[in-house]
């Protein structure tokens, strides 16, 4: 019993560390900064309600990527909901690997 412990506790962990956090709200801000990378930083009205351990940037929600023609779709739809006031829901990665201190975005949702 014993041996069989040990693997389930470490999956449980790793399970744990890739948690990741959905936030469902207005965008309210977006910014591109050449010098910091290539990558979106994005601000909806809605706060993280737990957000991962690496969210200490209070500024901005999430960053999303600039580098693929879905990046730039992300993009698109985010500018559109901004600018009609749709509400999304964006879905984090569970890292920050984008820009430290905030976590990076993979999914965006639109409703009506």
């Amino acid at each position: 019993m014993k041996k069989c412990l040990a693997p389930f506790v470490m999956i449980t962990m790793s399970a744990g560390a890739l948690a990741s956090t959905s936030v469902t709200g207005h965008v309210k801000d977006l910014s591109i900064q050449k010098d910091l990378g290539s990558f979106v930083f994005v601000l909806l009205d809605a706060p993280q309600t737990a957000p991962i351990a690496c969210q200490s940037n209070p500024t901005w929600t999430y960053t999303f990527p600039q580098a693929t023609t879905t990046d730039k779709q992300i993009l698109a739809m985010l500018m559109l909901a901004k600018a009609t006031g749709q509400t999304v829901t964006l879905q984090g990665s569970g890292a920050c690997s984008d820009f430290p201190g905030i976590e990076s975005a993979i999914r965006i949702d639109t409703q009506q």
